[in-house]
């Protein structure tokens, strides 16, 4: 069968091997095969979920290796002396056991291989000795907190998306560095660091906020909302920008609700005009609660999103399965069929980045015999460095990158570009609005920061010779659509004319195909529409996920993007377009519902066609948050070891309920015991190797855990200083290890706007001392702002928002 390559994508040319199990690394397998490299998937032992591995599987070549002959490990060695990049996510031990070492393989045979580790926790951490799962990295990482009340555990594999993400940035970095330098090197991350930078707004928030910001007053906005309709289904309305709030009054005033808006009108202050996500008092948002509820019940979810979704923020809430079939429909790249040699027609996330000039490449994997990979491989040469040898302290020293963008998708992209070295400028509005300053003080890290009104032809012709004077390798932006970027001229096609050489970042909410591209989109939104307040609910009302995950992780996958093209930059001196927006990673984190929503229909099909499929439900994970005597645990481990550790403690109908219902069916044993004895009941039932049992942490206690831990060069959490910032506030950093380029210790963000009069002046445009810099909001007196904080958290909870 055709190998599954590409001459024609961004990392054409590059040979891969995957040593991958689960999710994180085939998912790193995945997203480079998508853009052209040829990716060696190596199988060894058996699946615990074959429909996943299938899904992961495409476009890779899969070749039987067994580790525990000298026969497998030699084919193995060959392989990776011939590759250029090897990714692996195995349990401790097994690497040493079959005598792989990637230092020595760069010092004997192969002194260009790229080598990525995904752990559980970092190398060193005595807790990633324990059993192998995605829920105990969860609960250590804070994966599973509320801003208010007990956590609440989920199954979104957030750490293994992370992590992978974070790693596909690190593997690309890395190889533009060789390009530099002509030697390879290692990367390395872990589930639980990518979970604690998933949380990095909690973690921020938990640990001490300045007094100017009220973050659970933004949580209990009725403009930030779920309201049921008359179908009883469900919409959610996200109209906290100010002309968004505008024009939803004007959009229901034309649909008849002419009463209704002005009694909107005449409840809201000045304040809550200013910005509506800071409602100014409780009775207030009562108040407008009242009045929405009565409207959306007047209409369908359909017939609203109908009316108020082209120009608003208002959908119908949907799960994965509807989002799937909606977004094909739509013509969108969410999902995609593949013809899957083991299943047939597989359904399966789309493409994570799309590039103009190098479409994704998304077909089947192929099985093939490892001789003829090796002897392929062999028939070519591993091309000589052609920038010879360079010193260069981080992977992009020397590359300079202009971030356009806001909020956070876009700022966490530049930013991780900064974390590797770029020198990165961010260009943002004098917005004064307090949630876009709390973003940027966690996302705008590591760069310089200036203001600029480019509404008007003044500020444009101030734009483009920033542009001229900067001379970016790379340009991030993220509005809505790309007309929209035309019309101040920032589109791809109009840089390029000017800078052929430019890689153009776009990120968005639903991409650039299909009709939904020109729809406005949130965090909160897009989770909406992808399934995710619905299964993170666990029936009834949808709930937000209070964390940004979405945002971050198309962040990462926009960082991956731009790299993408700086790759293929610094070989061909070659301008790229390159894409990804937020649905596309929802979408991803809900790869487990995909796989169990079809996952009997393809093992009949198989078998069907003669294949044996290994597929045993007692090996998948189970896992949740219980209520112990010494507080709240993670439980988590295959469902058939719990069933009999379970059954042992003498819980009542272990072996016989349903997985589903098994530890709901076993909390009143938990409430009765410690954390310790629950732990020494496991080992002395035997399954001290496959449960695992995770205390719950304080954001106090996770930033100690981090100072006892953390064997890195710079702590992964630690207090620093913020300019204009009068305490000290905790710094999430990025969690990739480099073993030759570090990571930039970058600083902490400056005020915004702090660079406002040197770019200016480079220009020859000097302005006064101090302009363009916005102020943090003034802390407000502790008793006043302990007491706002409680209120508002408060409120928030009983009207259902968090």
């Amino acid at each position: 069968m055709t190998q599954p390559t590409s001459d024609n994508g961004l990392l054409a040319g590059t040979r891969v091997v995957e040593l991958g199990q689960s999710i994180a690394a085939p998912l790193v397998g995945m997203l480079l095969a998508e853009q052209g490299a040829e990716v060696v998937r190596v199988v060894f032992g058996s699946s615990t979920d074959p429909v996943l591995d299938g899904m992961l599987a495409r476009g890779k070549s899969e070749v039987v290796v067994d580790l525990q002959q000298p026969e497998g490990r030699a084919v193995l060695l060959q392989l990776l002396g011939r590759a250029d990049v090897v990714v692996e996510n195995l349990p401790p031990g097994i690497l040493s056991r079959a005598q792989l070492d990637f230092d020595r393989i760069r010092e004997h045979a192969n002194p260009r291989l790229v080598s990525c580790s995904l752990r559980e926790f970092p190398l060193g951490d005595p807790r990633g000795g324990g059993p192998h799962n995605e829920a105990a990295a969860g609960m250590a990482g804070f994966l599973y907190e509320k801003p208010l009340g007990k956590p609440l555990y989920h199954d979104f594999p957030i750490g293994s998306v992370m992590s992978a993400l974070y790693a596909v940035n690190g593997v690309v970095a890395a190889l533009i560095a060789r390009f530099r330098t002509g030697r390879g090197q290692h990367v390395d991350t872990s589930q639980y660091q990518a979970n604690l930078c998933a949380q990095v707004l909690q973690v921020f928030v938990k640990a001490g906020v300045p007094r100017g910001f009220l973050p659970l007053k933004m949580a209990g906005t009725p403009f930030m909302s779920v309201w049921r309709c008359r179908d009883e289904r469900w919409v959610y309305l996200h109209v906290t920008l100010p002309a968004h709030n505008t024009r939803i009054l004007e959009i229901l005033e034309g649909e008849g609700f002419v009463e209704e808006v002005e009694r909107l009108r005449s409840i809201m202050s000045e304040e809550t005009l200013r910005d509506p996500s800071q409602v100014t008092s409780i009775p207030e948002a009562k108040k407008i609660r009242k009045v929405y509820e009565k409207i959306f019940l007047t209409r369908t979810a359909d017939e609203w999103e109908e009316v108020l979704a082209r120009e608003i923020c208002c959908i119908k809430v949907r799960t994965i399965d509807e989002w799937l079939t909606d977004s094909a429909e739509a013509g969108m790249t969410d999902a995609c069929i593949v013809d899957d040699p083991v299943f047939g027609e597989l359904n399966a996330p789309g493409p994570g980045v799309a590039c103009a000039e190098y479409p994704p490449l998304v077909v089947p994997r192929v099985q093939v015999e490892s001789g003829e990979i090796i002897d392929r491989w062999s028939e070519r040469e591993i091309p000589v460095c052609t920038g010879g040898p360079q010193p260069l302290r981080h992977p992009l020293e020397g590359i300079r990158v202009l971030d356009l963008s806001r909020i956070i998708a876009g700022p966490c992209a530049a930013r991780v570009l900064a974390e590797l070295g770029a020198d990165v400028l961010s260009v943002q509005s004098l917005t004064k609005l307090d949630w876009a300053l709390s973003f940027h003080l966690v996302f705008n890290a590591g760069k310089r920061s200036m203001t600029l009104d480019f509404s008007d032809d003044a500020g444009k012709a101030q734009l483009n010779s920033i542009i001229d004077s900067f001379r970016p390798d790379a340009f991030i932006q993220n509005y809505r659509n790309l007309d929209l970027a035309r019309v101040i001229g920032i589109d791809p096609d109009t840089l390029h004319r000017r800078y052929p050489e430019l890689v153009c970042t776009h990120l968005n909410a639903y991409g650039n195909e299909g009709g939904w591209r020109d729809r406005p989109g949130f965090e909160q939104v897009v989770q909406a529409v992808t399934g995710i307040q619905v299964a993170y609910a666990r029936g009834g009302r949808p709930k937000l996920l209070p964390s940004p995950i979405i945002d971050i992780g198309s962040g990462l996958l926009g960082a991956f993007a731009t790299l993408l093209g700086l790759y293929r930059q610094v070989q061909n001196k070659e301008g790229t377009f390159v894409a990804t927006h937020l649905t596309s990673v929802a979408v991803l984190f809900q790869i487990h519902r995909i796989a169990a929503s079809q996952r009997q229909a393809l093992i009949a099909r198989a078998i069907e066609r003669g294949i044996s499929v290994d597929d045993d439900p007692g090996r998948r994970q189970l896992a949740d948050v219980v209520k112990t005597k010494g507080g709240y645990v993670c439980v988590a481990g295959p469902a058939d070891d719990l069933r009999r550790w379970l059954d042992a403690a003498g819980v009542h109908a272990a072996m016989t309920c349903s997985p589903e219902e098994l530890l709901t069916h076993a909390r009143p044993y938990f409430g009765k015991h410690r954390l310790e004895a629950l732990r020494s009941a496991v080992v002395r039932a035997g399954f001290g190797r496959t449960v695992s049992l995770v205390e719950n942490r304080s954001v106090r206690h996770i930033v100690e855990d981090v100072r006892r831990l953390d064997r890195g060069p710079i702590p992964m959490v630690y207090r620093r200083k913020y300019p204009g910032i009068d305490q000290e506030l905790t710094f999430v950093r990025n969690p990739l290890a480099f073993s030759m380029t570090p990571i930039v210790d970058i600083e902490t963000p400056p005020m915004r706007g702090a660079h406002t009069r040197a770019v200016l002046s480079a220009i020859g445009e000097p302005v006064p001392e101090g302009d363009g810099i916005v102020p943090y909001p003034t802390n407000k007196p502790l008793l006043l702002w302990l007491v706002s904080f409680a209120r508002w958290g408060y409120y928030a909870w009983k009207s259902g928002n968090i």
